[in-house]
């Protein structure tokens, strides 16, 4: 009659572990160590990612570390500017859910790569904003891909939510 004793307050136990997972990447993003390891390479290759793409575009654009310059614009990528944080939050979603490791993995291993990406093309189109119309940047940078990276991030979970739906109930039940 009674619910098994794991089964009781999913919602709460989710959100429990995603807080957890989160409070303890937010203190880890304050370390010297960890800024150095992760955050810092991550900017790094997001301003060679973004500069490459620039580049391709037909941009005549110069890198320097994690600058990446025109005539006209001069964007630095911090290590706030990283994609990390999306990624991290799609990351401990996808762990704080109760399914089996077999089917996180592939969601991560999917899922954080693509938001790096679209960090990518963030870091593109804000240079563009920039070049084009400079007056829309602080709002396109703090208000528009801040939106849009939130929403992506959520997509991508419910996304793999949806694909593990449809996975387990094709599994065949013992």
């Amino acid at each position: 009659m009674h619910a098994k004793k794991n089964h009781r307050y999913p919602l709460l136990k989710f959100i429990l572990i995603f807080g957890v997972l989160t409070l303890l990447f937010w203190e880890l993003s304050f370390t010297q160590t960890f800024n150095a390891l992760v955050m810092s390479p991550c900017a790094a290759v997001t301003a060679n990612l973004s500069f490459f793409l620039l580049k391709a575009l037909g941009q005549s654009v110069t890198l320097s570390h994690t600058i990446i310059s025109s005539t006209c614009v001069s964007l630095e990528i911090t290590d706030n500017c990283n994609g990390i944080y999306p990624a991290w939050y799609f990351i401990a979603a996808v762990i704080s859910f109760p399914a089996a490791l077999a089917r996180k993995l592939p969601a991560i291993l999917l899922g954080a790569p693509l938001l790096l990406a679209v960090n990518v093309v963030r870091i593109v189109t804000l240079y563009f904003v920039k070049l084009t119309g400079p007056a829309w940047f602080d709002l396109v940078h703090l208000q528009v891909w801040p939106a849009l990276f939130i929403l992506v991030t959520v997509c991508a979970w419910w996304f793999w939510l949806h694909w593990l739906v449809r996975h387990h109930q094709r599994e065949p039940r013992a």
